[in-house]
């Protein structure tokens, strides 16, 4: 299949400090990417020039611009209800059907005329879900999405964003920094360190979409060593600190 985006030799640096120094990605239509790393690493600054946020110093990013990003945070403008943050960017002929349809796809038809200060947390990002996906983009670009939601919640919205890429099959590129999440959302796992991709690991699943139960234990390990993680962590959650 043709990627959906591909950087070859990217590099990035702030004054004297080199961040990315020669990353190359690939990420196919339908592919869900998941990314690593310790703080410092370059995570974020990847995320930011695929999100064509930030320009690299050399190197090549090719690919689509129908890009959507879901942050960490909801941000949504406080001053406009739900239905006109989902539909921010829109024709008002194309925008009605489009935000009811997102809108009912992540739960929250019935929170169209809601104020966003009136919202769960779990519901603010539902409401941001909503708002990238209802562009339809060929690349979605998750910066630590469920990283402020509490445990239940999470869960849910890991259901969610499983149901939701395989209807839409987008190219989805997630920064993350909890080791399970990774594995159980994506195709492929990567880590990068010192400004570059030092391992990828493709995650086994069986025909119901879960992990293969031989395989999950030893992906966590494998990457737990990717990261330099002690081995006396590796009996719980890991999540490594934000950069």
């Amino acid at each position: 299949m043709t990627a959906a985006v591909e950087i070859r030799g990217v590099r990035r640096s702030f004054a004297d400090v080199a961040v990315l120094k020669g990353v190359d990605l690939s990420i196919r239509r339908g592919e869900f990417v998941a990314l690593l790393g310790r703080s410092g690493s370059g995570k974020s600054t990847l995320l930011r020039i695929l999100a064509r946020l930030d320009q690299p110093d050399s190197g090549l990013v090719d690919g689509t611009e129908n890009t959507a990003v879901v942050f960490q945070e909801a941000r949504l403008l406080p001053w406009e209800r739900v239905a006109s943050n989902v539909a921010m960017g829109l024709t008002r002929a194309e925008a009605r059907a489009r935000v009811r349809n997102a809108l009912d796809e992540v739960g929250l038809s019935h929170r169209w005329n809601a104020w966003p200060a009136t919202l769960s947390g779990g519901e603010a990002q539902r409401a941001s879900l909503a708002r990238a996906l209802v562009r339809e983009p060929h690349l979605l670009l998750l910066d630590e999405p469920f990283g402020a939601l509490d445990a239940l919640t999470r869960i849910t919205m890991h259901e969610l964003i499983i149901e939701l890429c395989d209807r839409h099959r987008p190219a989805v590129f997630m920064v993350t920094h909890d080791i399970d999440e990774a594995i159980k959302l994506s195709d492929r796992v990567l880590v990068i360190d010192q400004g570059r991709i030092d391992r990828e690991l493709r995650i086994k699943r069986l025909a119901d979409g879960s992990v293969a139960p031989d395989f999950g234990d030893k992906a966590r390990a494998d990457l737990l060593d990717a990261l330099g993680v002690n081995r006396t962590a590796r009996s719980r959650p890991v999540l490594l600190s934000a950069s």
